[in-house]
């Protein structure tokens, strides 16, 4: 809750603001200006992690038929009526190469890269146009009543009043005394 001398600093800024935007009248609010250079680029972030491996290719060609039995000529065919087969020959030579298989599905895309540093702020663009005079706001609240001031001088004296209503008949007065004597009479003629 605001003490008594808060409530009188925040009355006094409020005074004050209102009697500054009653002199001066804010305009709007200018263009906005030019958008400054983007900053350095970050960084590149960390390769993603490989791929499922391919499918395997399509198997390679035959290889050429394998050289003859060394132990032909030990059998003779006029000798013996089924001389039968003879032993397997020696393996032949290992065939070329097939082709390459097709590639294999595309493998999952990795992680994405840790964030890049920010860039350097790019400078201050240039300061656009003032804006056009404002509309004056509503008026504020009426101020609390200041204290009252100290006393004034005595005025000078007024002219004369109109003279008043005359006032009711007063009461009968008390019986006056007795008055004391006349003096003797002159004398009569004869």
């Amino acid at each position: 809750m605001l003490s008594f001398v808060d409530t009188r600093i925040v009355l006094l800024l409020a005074v004050t603001s209102y009697l500054a935007s009653c002199q001066y009248e804010t305009g709007p609010r200018g263009p906005q200006g030019d958008k400054g250079p983007s900053g350095d680029r970050g960084p590149r972030g960390a390769n993603g992690r490989d791929g499922k491996p391919g499918l395997p290719g399509p198997p390679g060609p035959p290889g050429p038929p394998g050289l003859g039995g060394n132990f032909a000529a030990q059998y003779d065919q006029s000798k013996s009526a089924d001389p039968g087969p003879g032993p397997m020959g020696l393996m032949g030579a290992r065939g070329p190469p097939g082709p390459p298989g097709s590639p294999g599905p595309q493998g999952f895309q990795g992680h994405p890269g840790e964030p890049g540093e920010p860039g350097q702020t790019g400078p201050v663009g240039p300061r656009g146009p003032a804006g056009g005079a404002g509309k004056s706001g509503d008026d504020g609240n009426n101020g609390r009543p200041g204290k009252p001031g100290d006393r004034g001088p005595a005025g000078a004296q007024g002219a004369r009043g109109f003279p008043g209503t005359p006032g009711l008949p007063g009461m009968k007065g008390h019986r006056g005394y007795t008055g004391l004597d006349g003096r003797k009479g002159e004398p009569g003629a004869a």
